[in-house]
């Protein structure tokens, strides 16, 4: 029977038992993709991170995470996990379905490098939403302000920082490149067009889905 290293890290944890769990598993070699899958099912946590030592100097690892059902492109705190269990040096490169990502030490924490997400990115997780639990379950979350919370009244961006958690980041501006001007819901709009979505199914993401889930909350409530 082939034994296989397993790790539990919880990453943007400031207590032990909290932050976010996820399962590292380092490979002399991948295994089939069956078997990691079914692996991260039996693990039965958000992410399984599975990684095998890289041939290049470019890079230091492959990475590639599996929830307990699909592959996934981009995980953060697993990316995180993998780098606690890994990382010996001061920074680490790993090659994954997003690209190449970077973790640095910075002090006795681990940072994720800057990522340049963009409008196919958003249309990455809108298919994949769709595709697990169906169209009717996808909106765009309109919100937010695009101008970035530095643009609202001080009082009120002091209270929405003040709700979060000291182990999670604030975002002080949009930092999805493409979707920064409200104009940007038309390059959404051509995005889902180019990507197979109908008529009916773009307006349900753009709105339909949020005013009969609405509907039916207010309906009920005040009726």
């Amino acid at each position: 029977m082939t034994s296989i290293p397993f790790f539990q890290v919880d990453a943007f944890a400031e207590a032990p038992l909290t932050g976010n769990p996820a399962a590292v598993m380092p490979l002399d070699k991948w295994l089939a993709d069956d078997v990691m899958q079914a692996i991260a099912s039996e693990n039965n946590l958000a992410e399984t991170a599975f990684t095998v030592p890289a041939e290049s100097g470019d890079v230091d690892f492959h990475l590639r995470w599996f929830t307990p059902t699909v592959e996934i492109k981009m995980c953060g705190h697993a990316t995180l996990a993998a780098a606690h269990i890994l990382l010996h040096g001061e920074r680490g490169r790993f090659d994954t379905l997003s690209g190449i990502l970077s973790v640095e030490r910075n002090g006795d924490r681990l940072e994720l490098g800057p990522l340049s997400a963009t409008v196919e990115s958003l249309l990455d997780h809108y298919d994949h939403v769709a595709k697990l639990v169906g169209v009717e379950h996808v909106g765009v979350g309109s919100d937010y302000d695009l101008d970035g919370y530095d643009a609202l009244p001080p009082e009120y961006a002091n209270w929405l920082r003040s709700l979060y958690k000291s182990s999670y980041a604030f975002r002080d501006k949009m930092d999805t490149d493409g979707v920064n001007h409200y104009l940007r819901m038309f390059d959404l709009t051509e995005g889902l067009i180019r990507r197979g979505y109908s008529d009916p199914d773009i307006r349900l993401i753009l709105g339909g889905n949020f005013r009969r889930v609405l509907t039916q909350i207010w309906t009920t409530k005040f009726s």
